[in-house]
This record gives structure tokens, sequence and C-alpha cells, in this order.
């Protein structure tokens, strides 16, 4: 079988991104799923796509699948807050608490005091934090 070689403009692959989020706003996972799957086949290697497609499996509880999308992200873009964080809350679920604390601390390193996720990045840390004193002390 012949490998397709379609190339997609960020403009094309900006409105995959946005009619996914409408599917996601929507509780219509499995249609932004498809959607994101789409946008896979034209951009393989756009972190946006692998960290939207693992919020959506967050959402479905889908976590093993979520942390690789959100991995992938992070592998081929590692500044990506948002992916970096939702990462360190799946650790944080599987009780890999140690690792969910440095992805965070990464962070929370460099983030600018108005990124929207930073209030959640911190929550997150102290919770990762207390978790960590609570151990010690056992």
């Amino acid at each position: 079988m012949a490998k397709l070689n379609i190339q997609a403009s960020p403009e094309e692959i900006h409105l995959f991104m946005e009619i996914s989020q409408f599917y996601y706003s929507r509780g219509d996972y499995a249609d932004a799923e498809n959607v994101l799957r789409g946008a896979m086949i034209l951009a393989p290697e756009n972190p946006d796509i692998y960290a939207c497609l693992g919020a959506v499996y967050q959402a479905q509880g889908r976590f093993d699948e979520a942390a690789d999308c959100f991995a992938r992200s992070l592998a081929t873009c590692p500044g990506e807050k948002c992916a970096r964080s939702n990462l360190a809350q799946q650790l944080l679920l599987k009780g890999r608490i140690d690792e969910a604390a440095e992805e965070l601390r990464r962070v929370m390193a460099d983030i600018e005091p108005d990124h929207p996720i930073r209030e959640r990045a911190e929550t997150l840390l102290q919770i990762t934090e207390t978790a960590q004193k609570q151990r010690r002390h056992t």
C-alpha cells in the first residue's frame, strides 16, 4: 500500500483543532477523537494534536492512552505546559507521586503569571508535595 503524502497548512490544522474543541465542549468525545485522528494523518508531528487527543482520552477515563498522548506531545515540544501538567495529573492518578512532582516543577519553573493553567498546576503541585510529605511520615 502506498503511503499518502498529504500536506495540510497550519490554518487547516487549526480548523481541525477548533472543530475537535467544539465536539469536546459538548461532551461528544468520539467525534472529537475522530477529528483529531484525521488531523494526525495530515500533521503527525504536531504536538497540539496529541495534547488535545490526550485531553479527550482523559475526559473518557482512558488514562493510559491520555498519558501516552501527553508524552508524545512533549517529545515533540518539551515546553508544552498544558501537556506537561496533564501528564503530571495522570502520573498522580497512577500513584507515581515523585514523577508527577518533577513534571509540575518543570511547568512552574518558567510559567508566566497569567498563563491559563498556572493555578491548576500550582494546585496539583501542592497536592503532590503534600502526598510526598505524608509518605515520608508513614
